[in-house]
């Protein structure tokens, strides 16, 4: 609720293990940064895929070095009006939780997951 994602809807799925088969970030960035102002509706969508994936491997479902995005998201991402019915929020909380699971080992340096979700939760609950 804290970043408005759905919690209602399809599920998210896929192998978790694999890692071998990323996109980075750095290269998401580049192509809608270069994004030209006079675009038809199909190449806008196409940025709309490119920047929805940055933000998924950037900020929501980011790893511990936070420099790629994996492929699974991928197929989800096809169908553009069908991106908002899936349970993101679920899926960012799942992925934080099992982030933090990890973390509880004293040789973890850094923690994935969206700190950003932490954070917000931190600020909110926490009185200072």
């Amino acid at each position: 609720m804290q970043l408005g994602l759905p919690i209602d809807g399809g599920p998210i799925t896929g192998h978790v293990g694999t890692t071998k088969f990323n996109i980075k970030l750095k290269w998401l960035r580049n192509r809608f940064q270069q994004m030209l102002l006079d675009l038809q509706d199909n190449a806008l969508i196409q940025y709309a895929h490119c920047y929805i994936l940055y933000l998924l491997g950037g900020v929501l479902l980011s790893d511990k070095v936070n420099n790629t995005v994996h492929v699974r998201y991928l197929p989800l991402l096809a169908d553009y009006d069908a991106i908002s019915t899936y349970i993101w929020g679920s899926t960012v909380l799942y992925w934080l939780y099992r982030a933090m699971c990890f973390a509880t080992d004293y040789n973890v340096e850094d923690m994935a997951g969206c700190h950003t979700l932490i954070m917000s939760w931190i600020y909110y609950r926490l009185p200072f």
